[in-house]
């Protein structure tokens, strides 16, 4: 069993005035956003999504002030866990999305191997 499997789809977005930018977002789990969360978020643009991290995260720390130091660490655990895992799963997706808003043209999908060579 593989530790890594590449995506088994690639999109390549186009813009109709910028030809040559163009971008390659795989189809599946996001490991980058898995790993860095909203810091990948913001690398890309998605602000909206790193913002509402922000403001949960602040919004746990002000509920939970007066709690426990073991419970306030099991429950940054915890969202920390259900962060990682809502972005990898949804990171693709919504880089996706926010290209199309931006004009980019919608491909069709592409056998990973011939566009990653």
């Amino acid at each position: 069993m593989k530790l890594y499997e590449p995506p088994s789809y690639v999109a390549t977005y186009e813009h109709p005035t910028k030809g040559a930018e163009d971008v390659k977002i795989g189809f599946g789990f996001s490991w980058p956003g898995f790993v860095f969360g909203p810091l990948w978020a913001i690398t890309k643009g998605l602000w909206v999504q790193a913002a509402v991290v922000l403001v949960v995260a602040v919004a746990v720390a002000v509920v939970f002030w007066d709690a426990p130091a073991e419970m306030r660490q099991s429950l940054a655990a915890a969202l920390g866990a259900v962060c990682a895992f809502v972005f990898g799963v949804n990171g693709n997706r919504w880089r996706a999305k926010r290209l199309v808003r931006r004009g980019y043209l919608q491909p069709e999908h592409v056998p990973a191997p011939q566009v990653l060579r």
